[in-house]
């Protein structure tokens, strides 16, 4: 505690405790930094063109057409779908237009995929030589934000010895 002496150590006695009064003030005041939580939407546009944005959760996202209040179509056009994003009911923060889909990545999404691979050959029959496809698919539900290099490859087609018995 300060004891009436020389005067530097009363200066410093006050500097410290008005540095302690702003540094509580500076804290009690100021908003505290926040964590949000945020998450990736992927938006598919008319063009095939795919966009992602991050957002932070409590954000609003709405899909309609992008002119409010209007019909269908405009001087013979489509209306173009929007993607809008709000931060409060009347904050809007963006508008995507020539949007065809949209997804929250969150969300697993699996696409089927067949692969099918064709080889020509000839098959003889009663001395009777005949050209001819064989084909062979494979049927796979594919997860479309995995990495393509994971992507399984084609079966391999049975040689002609092991199709025909022959070389």
């Amino acid at each position: 505690m300060f004891q009436h002496g020389s005067g530097g150590d009363h200066k410093k006695y006050l500097e410290i405790l008005l540095d302690k009064i702003i540094r509580q003030m500076y804290s009690e005041n100021m908003p505290k930094p926040e964590t949000k939580e945020t998450r990736t939407l992927l938006i598919t546009k008319t063009d095939g063109e795919e966009i992602q944005i991050d957002i932070p959760s409590t954000y609003k996202v709405t899909f309609g057409p992008a002119f409010v209040g209007k019909k269908d179509e405009i001087g013979g056009k489509q209306v173009p779908m929007a993607l809008r994003v709000y931060e409060s009911d009347k904050m809007q923060l963006a508008i995507f237009t020539n949007v065809s889909s949209f997804r929250d990545i969150a969300i697993p999404m699996r696409i089927k995929k067949i692969n099918t691979q064709t080889k020509q050959g000839i098959m003889e029959a009663d001395g009777v030589k005949k050209a001819t496809t064989f084909q062979v698919s494979t049927t796979e539900w594919l997860n479309p934000d995995a990495d393509p290099q994971n992507e399984k490859k084609l079966l391999p087609m049975p040689t002609d010895q092991e199709m025909f018995g022959k070389d």
